[in-house]
């Protein structure tokens, strides 16, 4: 096992340095082991086992800014494609332009998969937490944002620079709060310009 640790969330150098050289030496992405400097957990809800996958990545960077023209993971049971652009701006920050493609996903694996933790934001995990069963799929997916405006508008719901159009299919999910559960949910649902759509959505 490959354990690889970044001095921070937002380190892509360091991840593209040690990427690039996991791949020059054929390692599987299951056999790697990624972490944050200091006590921070790891990047994932839980460590990935991602058996025969594979990651393919084309990229050119250059001092402050990578631009991702390929960076396709494929394994037995997730397929993820990301192309796009990540650049350092003068705040320290890290602006993200990002498309994102998947086949569909389990509740399951979206649990196991979804960076939650490097997100920071409690509502977006206890929404993820709350997701017992079913599967998704992603129409699109996208971010035009920094990152601290991503948190941001996680947490409170509200917000430009994020967007997606998701089918929801026989999910269920315990809501907090006192909420009923929810039972076999099918429809769509979509953020745009900060606004949410809901289509066809019916469960019991």
């Amino acid at each position: 096992m490959h354990h690889i640790t970044l001095d921070g969330e937002t380190d892509f150098d360091g991840w593209r340095k040690a990427a690039r050289a996991l791949a020059l030496n054929d390692v599987k992405p299951s056999d790697v082991t990624w972490n944050v400097a200091g006590d921070a957990p790891e990047l994932f809800a839980t460590p990935l086992d991602a058996g025969d996958g594979q990651l393919q990545i084309e990229i050119d960077w250059r001092p402050g800014q990578w631009e991702v023209s390929r960076m396709d993971y494929r394994s037995k049971d997730l397929a993820l494609g990301v192309k796009g652009q990540a650049r350092r701006v003068a705040d320290g920050d890290t602006h993200l332009r990002l498309d994102l493609g998947a086949k569909p996903l389990s509740v399951a694996l979206l649990k196991k998969y979804f960076p939650a933790r490097w997100l920071a934001s409690s509502k977006i995990e206890q929404v993820v937490s709350a997701a017992t069963e079913g599967e998704l799929q992603i129409h699109k997916a996208g971010v035009n944002a920094k990152v601290a405006e991503i948190r941001r508008v996680l947490e409170s719901g509200f917000g430009e620079g994020l967007w997606f159009d998701v089918e929801v299919r026989n999910v269920s999910c315990n809501l907090p709060g006192g909420y009923p559960p929810l039972r076999a949910v099918n429809g769509r649902i979509a953020l745009e310009n900060g606004r949410f759509a809901f289509s066809n959505l019916r469960g019991v």
